[in-house]
């Protein structure tokens, strides 16, 4: 799942973009916010809690799935993803998109549930001076305006084809693995009759 973090993103501070609608003392959204960004923060609260409902059911029929959002993401802070990061089958996983064909760095976060294999996302950039370790090109900064008069974070939202492709990789493995380790669990059960 990979819910959207517009409300939730630590790049909401109003310099070089759009103002906070959330903070780590106020998550559920600031009281000063006008009615249109209450109703943000609504649709967004009821994607999470959406979203949350389907990974509970998914977890407790242990079948994989993952949650994505900005490393710094205000989601991780909620209540319901707290208790997520202390379950022994949920692994918090962090990457880089720019280790993914990415021209920015964005440090993003991946919550793992029933799914070992996914810790193979795990590839941080490790540029301490703007310079990517994997592509050794200067990452794009994602502050203010970008071409077109788009904030620089909206430009970054999509996922790059390349991590999508390595996610897609490797849920079909852990399908695969998972059906094998159950099928080998039933061939015991039967020649122990």
């Amino acid at each position: 799942f990979g819910i959207p973090c517009l409300t939730y993103s630590a790049a909401r501070r109003g310099v070089n973009g759009p103002l906070a609608l959330r903070t780590a003392a106020h998550l559920y959204g600031l009281s000063s916010l006008s009615a249109s960004e209450k109703m943000q923060v609504h649709y967004a609260d009821v994607l999470t809690s959406f979203a949350t409902k389907c990974v509970n059911r998914l977890r407790s029929r242990g079948i994989p799935c993952t949650i994505e959002n900005p490393h710094t993401s205000l989601l991780w802070r909620l209540p319901t993803f707290l208790k997520y990061m202390v379950h022994p089958e949920v692994r918090y996983i962090r990457t880089s998109f720019c280790m993914f064909g990415a021209q920015w760095r964005k440090q993003t976060g991946i919550l793992a549930i029933h799914f070992p294999l996914a810790g193979e996302l795990a590839s941080e950039c490790t540029s301490l001076n703007g310079i990517c370790c994997y592509s050794d090109l200067p990452h794009q900064r994602l502050a203010g305006i970008g071409p077109g008069g788009r904030w620089w974070t909206r430009i970054a939202l999509p996922y790059p084809a390349r991590l999508c492709a390595e996610l897609a990789r490797l849920v079909l493995l852990q399908i695969q693995h998972n059906a094998i380790a159950e099928n080998s669990a039933q061939l015991r059960g039967w020649k122990s009759w």
